[in-house]
């Protein structure tokens, strides 16, 4: 685990790679008196998905927002409200397929599941109050030389010392396992990095959290960029 706050109302590149980009608009979460002044959440998600086979049928590249504001998924010009369901999108060398779950009965799990076919690549967006949370079901599809925020952590070996140290993209850190407050465990704990500045993972990501920042949810372009536009 590591901690990188960004700052809020600014768009940061989560994951850069050939044939995927995904950003990030930044908030403030509404629980303010819960967290530390510079703690913010992710806001709206931005997609951009670049096959072979989308070059005539999609333009070369296909968007995808999902907003947590209105709990949306928005591809192409085409919206679906989530609310309180599940919906899977179902990405191949040619088409973008948006299928609506069940309703799961409680608006705190609602999300979108991305799947990407070829190269192979899964997360899941969940919707929580204002803000969403991102995992990562599968990665194997990313190139090693991936970047971004989480992307240049995605699908690398990483070894622990002792539980004292982690050595991971020819970095030693040090880290402590700490509580994770999270939405379905609070009893949870990690490996906690000892960023030397706190909370802007100083000394884990590759140079400074500004060097991520873009211009636009659907920019690819800043200083790590992996993504190759056909």
């Amino acid at each position: 685990c590591y901690s990188m706050q960004g700052m809020a109302n600014f768009i940061f590149n989560l994951v850069s790679d050939a044939f995927i980009n995904i950003n990030a608009y930044f908030v403030k979460p509404k629980e303010g008196k819960r967290f530390k002044e510079y703690a913010t959440f992710l806001g709206d998600i931005g997609i951009v998905v670049q096959l072979k086979g989308h070059k005539e049928t999609m333009k070369n590249m296909t968007k995808i927002r999902i907003s947590a504001s209105d709990r949306s998924v928005t591809v192409g010009g085409s919206k679906t409200i989530v609310k309180d369901h599940s919906v899977d999108l179902l990405i191949d060398d040619s088409s973008v397929v948006v299928r609506m779950g069940e309703s799961t009965s409680n608006k705190k799990t609602s999300s979108v599941t991305v799947t990407v076919v070829e190269p192979s690549l899964a997360f899941e967006v969940s919707f929580v109050n204002n803000h969403v949370d991102l995992i990562f079901a599968d990665d194997s599809g990313v190139s090693k030389n991936c970047h971004g925020i989480i992307g240049q952590f995605l699908h690398k070996e990483a070894k622990v010392i002792n539980n004292e140290h982690i050595n991971i993209n020819g970095r030693y850190i040090p880290v402590e396992r700490l509580p994770v407050w999270d939405f379905v465990n609070a009893n949870d704990s990690c490996l906690h990095a000892k960023a030397k500045g706190g909370f802007q993972a100083e000394g884990i990501i590759e140079g400074k959290y500004t060097d991520y920042i873009v211009e636009s949810l659907f920019s690819p372009h800043f200083y790590y960029s992996k993504f190759k536009e056909l």
